[in-house]
Parts: structure tokens; C-alpha cells; sequence
């Protein structure tokens, strides 16, 4: 009977270990994922800039001297544009317009 008693005490002590340790790892993880989130966002916002660069530079290239450049230059200075305008239209830029720490489940919900 005694010894019943102690494994239940034990029990109970390791399960209340168990669920601290629990509690610990998922602070962890959460603060790693908001730090993860922050990056990605400031790594998407960082490349807007560059971006629209690339495709305003094609744009005045394409618009200004389109007539002297040659059929392959005109279809590179395209794709650049084309890059360029894929890249911040794509779904990663959804990172761009959210606050970090936000949920992402607005963009799982919706594909």
C-alpha cells in the first residue's frame, strides 16, 4: 500500500516535470517562430525596393531605347521586367503587408 502511494506521488511529480519542461519547450519554439516570422518579413520588405527598381529600369530601357536595341535585348529587358513584377506579385510578398507575429493562417485558408 505504502509503496503504491509513493509510485503515485512519483507519478504525479514527474508529470508535473513533464508539463513544465512542456511549457518551457513551447515558449521556445513560439519565441523562434516569431523571430523566424520577423526575418522573413524583413527580408521580403528589404527586396521590394530592388525589385521595382529592376522592373522601372527595364521599363524606361524597354520605353526609351527599345527602337535601337535588337529583338534578343528587347526579350531579355522583358524577362527582367517579367522577373521582377512575378516576383513581388508572388505569395511570398503576402509577408510584405502583414505585421510580424501575425498568423499565417490567412494565406493557408485561402488556396
Amino acid at each position: 500500500m505504502i509503496s503504491r502511494a509513493l509510485d503515485v506521488q512519483r507519478l504525479r511529480r514527474e508529470n508535473a516535470e513533464l508539463q513544465e519542461r512542456e511549457q518551457r519547450r513551447s515558449e521556445e519554439l513560439a519565441a523562434a517562430y516569431q523571430d523566424l516570422e520577423s526575418f522573413s518579413y524583413s527580408i521580403s520588405h528589404d527586396l521590394r525596393a530592388p525589385l521595382r527598381t529592376i522592373d522601372s529600369f527595364a521599363q524606361i530601357l524597354e520605353d526609351d531605347f527599345a527602337h535601337s536595341l535588337g529583338e534578343e535585348a528587347r526579350r531579355v529587358i522583358a524577362s527582367f521586367a517579367a522577373a521582377a513584377r512575378k516576383w513581388t506579385s508572388s505569395s511570398w510578398v503576402y509577408w510584405s503587408f502583414r505585421a510580424p507575429g501575425e498568423s499565417a493562417s490567412i494565406l493557408t485558408a485561402s488556396t
